[in-house]
């Protein structure tokens, strides 16, 4: 009785199997919010919006999720949360990726919008894509509606406040 929201991460879920409608009766059945679901990334399973190689069928992947989860009417935030990258990137790749990565978040939030939700683009661990603020104002710049999930693990904690004060007005979700 005492859990009243949550956050949902697909990783390792065949996304197609999902059925939102029986998501959807359980949290309503036991009052349960379903906050924020995290978009799958994952380089083992071949998804990284910011890799030219997977972006499209990624996004694509990731545009059906959001469709079929907002079409059950259950999420009251609408917050879909989606990491800038699956892995690392080298610095002689950084550039094109970062390019990739900002073409698939304005197709993310383009169509979440026409939904009702928004997309949350995760802060990361340093070598990942959205580890420093530089990253995060580049990649947050190609829509006004794309929004922060903050993670506090993600950054050195000297760097976390600068982070949480330029980006204040944009974190929709935040986990320590």
């Amino acid at each position: 009785d005492f859990i009243r929201r949550i956050e949902l991460s697909l990783p390792g879920l065949d996304i197609s199997k999902l059925d939102f409608e029986k998501l959807a009766a359980l949290s309503h059945k036991y009052g349960v919010i379903v906050e924020c679901i995290h978009l799958p990334t994952s380089s083992v399973d071949g998804v990284d919006i910011s890799n030219p190689a997977l972006a499209d069928a990624s996004v694509d992947m990731m545009i059906d999720v959001i469709k079929r989860a907002m079409a059950t009417k259950l999420y009251k935030f609408s917050t879909f949360a989606v990491s800038p990258c699956s892995a690392p990137v080298s610095d002689g790749e950084r550039e094109g990726r970062v390019e990739c990565a900002k073409r698939s978040l304005a197709r993310l939030a383009e169509a979440a919008a026409e939904c009702g939700a928004v997309i949350a683009v995760k802060n990361s661990a340093e070598g990942y894509l959205g580890s420093s603020l530089s990253d995060m104002l580049e990649l947050l710049s190609v829509n006004p509606t794309l929004k922060v999930y903050f993670d506090g693990s993600g950054l050195p904690s000297d760097k976390a406040s600068d982070f949480i004060a330029a980006l204040e007005e944009r974190i929709s979700v935040s986990h320590p």
